[in-house]
């Protein structure tokens, strides 16, 4: 539920802002790129929230912080393998993919930056929504709004500054800073209570791996070739690459014992 009500209302503060500093034309353009990166990102958030917070109920309940925390620890590391390459990717591909999508005589590909933008604010939303979990659990949720109701001043000013400064991309890159503080705020808040930890070395493979993926399917955008081919040879390479060297790096062991177990099991 929060997650679905942050994004309506970041796509109803935009779209206030981006017609009253532009107009109707130029909301086009930018509501069309940031459903892209606010639409996978809901999926993904979603769909791995429904898999990781039954589990940690089941730990508070059985045994409290010390059983729920491994679990939350490890649905974020889930989270984030999944999501940083996604935020990366798609800023790579980003141009390319608003061409093929949109129609580029009418010049929404002008807003392919906002999906980029849009999937870090998305990313960021998603690692407060986790850090909101201590408060979710002693059932203090007050804390959440607070932080929030922050949030959303925020969002507020720094939207209305980078419009007037860098054009109607500043909305989204309004939503980064915003959720950005959004996720500082908790994470500096909740840690009296208890706060997911991804010790470093994960971090920075996640995070290495994930740049190469980028940087692999950006390269593929600069092919001459049509738009159409560009992205699904972004999209195959930036896969494979990412695979290779999360594999490599021996980040995704974990997924590959858990299945060797299940298939000795059978």
């Amino acid at each position: 539920m929060g997650m679905s009500i942050s994004v309506a209302l970041l796509n109803q503060i935009d779209k206030y802002f981006v017609v009253g500093f532009f107009d109707m034309d130029v909301y086009g353009i930018y509501s069309s790129n940031n459903s892209i990166a606010s639409g996978l990102f809901t999926m993904i958030s979603v769909g791995i929230m429904r898999g990781v917070y039954p589990a940690v109920l089941r730990g508070w309940r059985d045994g409290g912080r010390a059983e729920a925390k491994p679990l939350l620890d490890a649905g974020v590391r889930l989270y984030l393998l999944i999501a940083v390459p996604a935020v990366c990717g798609l800023a790579a591909v980003s141009l390319p993919m608003s061409r093929v999508l949109f129609d580029v005589t009418k010049g929404y590909d002008a807003g392919a930056p906002v999906i980029a933008y849009t999937a870090l604010a998305m990313l960021f939303m998603g690692l407060a929504e986790y850090a909101n979990k201590a408060y979710e659990l002693e059932q203090s949720t007050v804390h959440v709004l607070q932080n929030s109701a922050a949030a959303a001043v925020i969002k507020v000013a720094s939207s209305v500054i980078l419009l007037k400064t860098v054009g109607f991309t500043g909305g989204a890159m309004g939503s980064v800073v915003a959720f950005a503080a959004y996720f500082i705020i908790t994470a500096v808040r909740v840690r009296r209570r208890f706060l997911f930890h991804v010790p470093m070395a994960r971090l920075t493979r996640i995070i290495g791996c994930a740049l190469l993926c980028g940087a692999s399917a950006y390269a593929c955008t600069l092919l001459p070739v049509g738009n159409l081919v560009r992205l699904v040879c972004a999209v195959a390479v930036g896969g494979l690459v990412y695979a290779v060297t999360i594999v490599v790096s021996g980040e995704a062991r974990p997924e590959f014992d858990a299945i060797r177990q299940k298939v000795f099991k059978r």
